[in-house]
């Protein structure tokens, strides 16, 4: 596992299939280790999924482990084996509430010639 940040995310994860029915994970198609459809992947846009241990078309191959999720799911009618890294999911979403990750690979790093001060500081950007 990368750590603490994925144990978090996991943890998340597991805690909510338990009480629910179904969530919607929202993962970067572009991440290394994903594995989406083609055309889902292709747009590089968020791809929202909705996953579960009770949902009215069950997934009886849900598995959630120290590398990520794992299950096939169902495009367009079609079957696909999907894999979802943990650094890969960016939102969790239980009806109107939504939980966002910031992913540390996708923000700027300061340069090597800013001052100490300002490279070590941290810093809040709206976005």
């Amino acid at each position: 596992m990368a750590g603490p940040i994925a144990k978090l995310r996991r943890h998340v994860i597991e805690e909510l299939l338990a009480e629910l029915d179904f969530i919607m994970v929202v993962v970067n198609p572009a991440h290394p280790g994903v594995e989406l459809p083609a055309p889902l992947r292709e747009g590089g846009a968020p791809v929202p999924l909705e996953i579960g241990r009770r949902m009215p078309l069950p997934i009886p191959d849900l598995r959630l482990d120290d590398e990520g999720i794992e299950a096939t799911l169902s495009f367009a009618r079609t079957p696909h084996l999907c894999r979802l890294p943990w650094s890969a999911i960016v939102q969790v979403s239980v009806g109107e509430e939504h939980l966002v990750w910031l992913c540390p690979d996708g923000l700027a790093r300061p340069s090597s010639s800013a001052p100490r001060e300002e490279a070590s500081r941290p810093r809040l950007k709206l976005v």
